[in-house]
């Protein structure tokens, strides 16, 4: 029987399905054959599991990875933003169009959001947190600047890992 790693919210994710998932988080653009020579999971089974992780929607999307720096974006910076209870769901349509929002999240202990900002350099950062200041009522902003990547999209990027995540789940 195979084993996996799921709980009641999630279905069961097979080793073979991790296996899969993390040759992919590596490089999204291998073709059937790369995968069946890192996996040895057959083509024909590779193709049923592609086509099932992008109709339960497992895969969000292939994506590229940019060194913003070299195309002029400087600064990288997480925003803590505590927003007044009026003004907090404008605050988060006007932070989900915005272009320079890379990420955002929805978060607790006290605040609304974290803003992940790409921006060219200080000077937009202030331009951005003094408009959101001023136009939605925001209580406090606490800026993080990002000075370098220490690791970037780790996780079930390397096969070592979904061995070691399914000997804590086994008991080994």
């Amino acid at each position: 029987m195979a084993r996996g790693i799921g709980n009641k919210k999630n279905k069961t994710v097979s080793e073979a399905d991790l296996q899969v998932l993390t040759f992919l988080r590596g490089d999204g653009r291998q073709k059937l054959a790369e995968l069946y020579r890192s996996t040895g999971i057959p083509i024909s089974t590779l193709f049923d599991k592609l086509g099932m992780f992008k109709k339960n929607n497992i895969i969000d999307k292939y994506t590229v990875l940019l060194d913003f720096e070299k195309i002029g974006f400087a600064i990288r910076a997480n925003l803590v933003i505590r927003a007044a209870p009026d003004t907090s769901e404008k605050l988060g349509s006007f932070l989900r169009t915005h272009g320079n929002v890379n990420n955002l999240w929805k978060i607790n202990h006290g605040y609304d959001y974290m803003v992940e900002v790409i921006l060219r350099n200080m000077n937009e950062v202030e331009e951005f947190t003094e408009k959101i200041q001023k136009e939605y009522n925001v209580m406090s902003v606490q800026a993080f600047y990002i000075v370098r990547d220490m690791k970037r999209e780790g996780f079930l990027s390397d096969p070592v890992t979904i061995e070691q995540m399914f000997k804590k789940t086994s008991g080994e």
